[in-house]
């Protein structure tokens, strides 16, 4: 993963200077990682999941699904992610949001529209080239008409490789690198056939919203200014814990 400072082996979670014959790529993160104390970052999350172990399990799940989408490797595990918010709050919009203006260029934002099964928007929308690169696809999932359309959602989770044509230089194909990420307040309908997107879907419920008028709208920009290259740490966390073999977010 490329950095500011240099580019970050994975596996290892190390910085090492990029080397221009090697690393070609266009991506890289808006910080650079450090270990360091991220008190607010923490607190959010013990809000949004509480402080007890049920909650610590679902923050360990949650840094273990991030830590899966900033791998660039999905394989097999290609499948959606729902970060789900029934409490009717916005901790769901911070935690992602703040995710991606760290990410950077690794992360982009699908208007809901295209998701929306009821909606005329066209495909083109999202550009494949667009994709190209990306770790972390992310779409709002709530107030669509309250069904989703699984063919796009499909699309978006393939891991077929991706042809895209190129102005005046043919086509290029490229293997997908991203993950899809939906937030939600309510399980919108998502039915084709016999099947469901629910069945390989990966869901993650908020279990508490923050009072109203507890945290500054600015909230998110706040944590990347202030602790955006310790949360980056903490997500080079999650994808070594995979990477490694010891987990996998599955069966949850």
């Amino acid at each position: 993963m490329c950095t500011p400072a240099g580019v970050v082996d994975l596996t290892t979670g190390r910085l090492r200077k990029a080397d221009p014959q090697r690393d070609l790529h266009s991506r890289a993160t808006s910080v650079t990682p450090h270990r360091m104390e991220t008190p607010r970052w923490r607190t959010l999350l013990t809000d949004s999941f509480r402080e007890d172990a049920d909650g610590q399990k679902s923050i360990d799940y949650l840094q273990l699904m991030l830590g899966h989408s900033v791998t660039g490797e999905a394989g097999t595990l290609r499948f959606p992610f729902l970060l789900l918010d029934e409490t009717g709050g916005v901790d769901r919009s911070v935690l992602l949001d703040t995710v991606i203006r760290i990410l950077g260029d690794y992360a982009y934002v699908v208007p809901p529209a295209f998701l929306d099964a009821r909606s005329f928007c066209s495909e083109h929308v999202v550009e494949p080239s667009e994709l190209h690169g990306r770790r972390l696809i992310v779409c709002e999932a709530s107030g669509v008409g309250g069904r989703l359309d699984e063919r796009r959602i499909r699309l978006l989770c393939s891991d077929e490789p991706i042809k895209v044509r190129q102005a005046s230089q043919g086509y290029c194909t490229f293997a997908p690198t991203h993950q899809l990420w939906l937030t939600g307040d309510r399980r919108s309908e998502v039915f084709l056939g016999k099947h469901t997107v629910w069945r390989r879907m990966r869901i993650l419920p908020i279990a508490q919203t923050a009072p109203k008028g507890y945290r500054p709208d600015n909230l998110a920009s706040e944590l990347v200014r202030e602790e955006g290259p310790g949360i980056l740490q903490w997500l080079i966390e999650g994808a070594r814990r995979v990477l490694e073999g010891r987990e996998q977010p599955v069966g949850q």
